[in-house]
């Protein structure tokens, strides 16, 4: 059996690129987790540059710590910066 599927009792080693997909969380958000020093430490994997984590400590990890939906600061910004001071559209130009 191969040790892709979760349910044949094997633990599987994952990359950061299968974290990604078979989780569904950003790179960006597994980084920010890494340098923040929340997420487990990879797996140790001697001959190898690539770092890899247990499934089963991954699903831990992301099991404590669910999604939660962010705020967009930036479209208050946007907004704002569309409007003129001046109350107008800037529709209308004047020459």
């Amino acid at each position: 059996m191969s040790s892709e599927h979760p349910g044949d009792g094997r633990d599987e080693l994952l990359t950061i690129a299968q974290i990604i997909q078979r989780f569904e969380v950003s790179r960006q958000t597994l980084h920010r987790w890494r340098a923040r020093g929340v997420f487990p430490a990879p797996e140790p994997n001697p001959g190898s540059t690539r770092m890899k984590w247990r499934e089963s400590v991954v699903a831990a990890f992301i099991a404590a710590n669910p999604k939660r939906p962010g705020t967009r600061t930036d479209l208050q910004q946007q907004v704002q910066e569309d409007i003129p001071s001046d109350g107008s559209t800037g529709d209308d130009e004047q020459h």
